[in-house]
């Protein structure tokens, strides 16, 4: 995916293909946890993630827009319609991670 109109560095490209990633997941298999994987110390938010990101080869839309808390809203938009989604970016030792599932819950 890219972003639209203007291109994201090479660092918030790799953190916007994970979050496209757990958007194309979620309605096919969706994992309910009794403890999410983000806490208060890990959760953090990157300016960069937010705006249009378009895949043309597809037809695939994801905007991601400043959510509550440190938490990202996110409309993916694909042949088969649309689907809201909320996300929150987690470090889990060295590495980022977005915990992502359907906005109603």
């Amino acid at each position: 995916m890219r972003r639209a109109p203007k291109s994201p560095g090479p660092r918030a490209g790799a953190l916007a293909g994970a979050l496209a990633l757990a958007a194309l997941a979620a309605p096919g298999c969706i994992v309910v946890t009794l403890a999410p994987l983000y806490d208060g110390q890990t959760i953090e938010f990157e300016e960069g993630l937010l705006g249009t990101w378009v895949n043309a080869e597809d037809g695939q839309t994801l905007v991601v827009a400043r959510g509550q808390w440190r938490s990202y809203a996110i409309t993916w938009t694909d042949g088969l319609g649309t689907q809201a989604l909320t996300a929150h970016l987690t470090r889990v030792g060295g590495e980022r991670f977005v915990d992502a599932m359907p906005a109603a819950g």
